[in-house]
């Protein structure tokens, strides 16, 4: 009897101890506390999370390891499940490794033998986790539902059989139907009839588990039809389609635009093919009846279309004397090295410097020039061929052979005049002048050319210079022909008459080109014709404009017959010698007479300037 008591007392203390190890090693948090919410005992994870021993909790009181606020919260729900006698499930905040955390607690009263309540035995478990993915959940939900119900889509719900389960605001919206009118309903009254088969087979495709897209025409509660542009999926639940989501878009005023423009661009269509065809007919005129020679040759250089303008240009009557020809049956020796070298650039894509003058020999032997500009034909990627157009340059070539030989005779004209040739800048500047003018201002052509003119000419002459500018500027008319006063680099002044006339170049005065002949001789003696009138003019005046002309005009008849003094003509004129002396020094004083050098013998002559004019004078 006594092995056998021994032997469950054993057995009783096995098993003990096997709950006690399992009840140390389980994840949860287990407590046991007595009627007063004092710690008997807790497990390892509990007291870890208290960063204390096992037996370090005995005595204890929630006061000890939390806040006021919790400790007072754990003892309410103590009291109250030991006072109901029943266990609770509490999700409650907890304090773990210094963070708040969400656990799920189990609380459930100790009884003794009789029945009576002698503490509260707790478990609890981090849902925190689960807290945040509820939480997210949620909130996740609620954006959901806000999206659907505020979607600006149409949004609904068919079960397997084709029901409806919901629609959201906007479907009530567009359809004009209520969502309570149409649950548990099937949407086949909705859709146009020649519609249906396509509806049901994607219906049923998307049971089968392939979302669809789709177009479809829907009747509205006002008996009028949009068109929706549908996306619908499969609802799994556990596994298995238990129905179908879809979104519907409101395309009919697309779908009208789209046909108004479909017409529109068939319409658009017709009129370009009708245009193309009176483009190609243009095309083909223009390039039939193009005054420059336009022509295809492939890539071994054989023509293969032409138009009239390049059978004519080749000294021909038809394109059967052109086309299949090669371009060297046309080329001098010269043209075609340079034509073979520019085919190969081309066809290579290397760059090519148009246009390209070649020279080419008509069909009786003529020898012609041409300008070709060519550009690439591709197939592709491949050059096949090259585009050309040529224009007859052969009278041009003679026109600037001439054009030359004239440049060069005025060339030799210009530096050969016998009068200075200039060119000038609007600004004044000198551009050319020839050898003469050169010669004339002594400046070698380095020196001068560039200088502006405001450099060689006087004062007086300058304001001249500056008055004309001034007029070509206001678009006033300049006089062409003008005199200057020059001022040469030994400082000799000149004059010279200058005849200009601008050259314009897009309707403005890009130069003035003139021609200046030296008239200083000219010039001087107008000075001294001017002088001897004037000398003239003052002799009369002495003589018959004043009360002692008639004495003056004595007085010079003696001196014209020889030279004698005061004295003598006083005797000669039997008059006072003062009165004489007078005279004498009127005349010398105007330049009438002048004084011989010997003070003593005091003879005076007539000056040599108005001699001439004395003997024509009748005294």
């Amino acid at each position: 009897m006594k092995n056998e008591e021994k032997s469950t007392i054993e057995i009783l203390q096995a098993s003990e101890n096997k709950y006690r190890e399992l009840l140390e090693n389980l994840p949860q948090k287990i407590f046991y506390k007595d009627k007063n919410s004092v710690y008997v005992s807790c497990n390892n994870n509990y007291a870890r999370d208290l960063k204390i021993q096992p037996d370090e909790i005995i005595g204890k009181t929630d006061y000890n390891f939390y806040t006021r606020e919790l400790a007072e919260k754990y003892r309410a729900d103590d009291i109250r499940i030991m006072e109901s006698g029943k266990t609770e499930y509490i999700e409650e905040k907890y304090i773990q490794n210094g963070q708040e955390v969400f656990v799920q607690t189990a609380k459930t009263p100790l009884k003794d033998e009789k029945g009576n309540t002698i503490g509260i035995l707790g478990i609890f478990w981090d849902i925190t986790e689960r807290k945040q993915t509820e939480e997210a959940l949620k909130e996740s939900e609620e954006r959901y539902r806000t999206i659907i119900e505020y979607s600006n889509d149409m949004i609904w719900t068919l079960d397997t059989e084709g029901r409806f389960l919901f629609f959201n605001n906007r479907s009530e919206e567009i359809t004009g139907f209520k969502l309570e009118d149409w649950r548990g309903k099937s949407f086949a009254p909705l859709i146009k009839k020649e519609e249906m088969p396509k509806v049901i087979e994607v219906f049923h495709k998307t049971l089968s588990g392939k979302a669809q897209q789709y177009e479809v025409t829907v009747k509205k509660a006002d008996g009028s039809k949009l068109i929706l542009l549908v996306n619908t999926a499969p609802i799994y639940s556990k596994g298995k389609v238990v129905g179908t989501v879809s979104s519907g878009r409101d395309i009919t005023e697309r779908k009208e635009t789209e046909e108004q423009i479909k017409e529109s661009l068939r319409q658009e269509l017709e009129k370009s093919y009708e245009n193309l065809r009176h483009s190609e007919a243009k095309f083909r005129d223009l390039f039939e009846n193009a005054n420059d020679a336009i022509f295809t040759s492939d890539a071994d250089g054989h023509i293969i279309t032409a138009n009239k303008a390049t059978v004519r240009n080749l000294g021909c009557k038809t394109k059967d004397e052109v086309i299949g020809t090669h371009f060297s049956d046309w080329f001098t020796p010269e043209s075609i090295q340079k034509a073979q070298n520019n085919k190969r650039k081309y066809l290579s894509g290397e760059p090519v410097k148009q246009p390209v003058v070649h020279e080419f020999i008509w069909k009786n032997g003529e020898h012609r020039w041409a300008e070709i500009i060519s550009r690439i034909i591709k197939e592709g990627d491949k050059p096949i061929g090259l585009h050309c157009i040529a224009r007859d340059i052969t009278e041009k070539r003679k026109l600037e052979q001439e054009l030359k030989e004239s440049e060069t005779k005025y060339r030799d004209l210009f530096e050969n005049a016998q009068d200075a040739m200039y060119v000038i800048d609007t600004e004044g500047n000198f551009l050319k002048m020839n050898q003469i003018g050169l010669q004339a201002l002594g400046y070698t052509k380095e020196e001068f050319i560039g200088s502006n003119i405001s450099k060689f000419v006087t004062p007086e002459s300058l304001k001249l210079v500056k008055e004309r500018q001034k007029k070509r500027l206001l678009g006033e008319l300049v006089k062409p022909t003008d005199v200057m006063e020059m001022v040469c680099k030994n400082g000799e002044h000149r004059w010279v008459e200058i005849k200009s006339r601008d050259i314009k170049g897009e309707d403005k005065i890009i130069e003035i080109h003139g021609i200046a002949r030296d008239i200083t001789e000219n010039i001087i003696l107008k000075q001294k014709l001017k002088k001897s009138d004037k000398q003239r003019k003052l002799l009369c005046y002495l003589i018959e404009g004043t009360r002692g002309g008639k004495t003056r005009a004595l007085i010079l008849k003696h001196l014209t017959e020889k030279s004698i003094n005061a004295n003598q003509l006083a005797k000669a004129l039997n008059m006072d010698y003062k009165t004489i002396r007078h005279h004498l020094e009127v005349l010398e004083k105007k330049g009438i007479i002048t004084r011989g050098q010997d003070e003593y013998s005091g003879l005076y002559f007539i000056s040599k300037n108005i001699e001439s004019d004395l003997k024509e004078m009748d005294f």
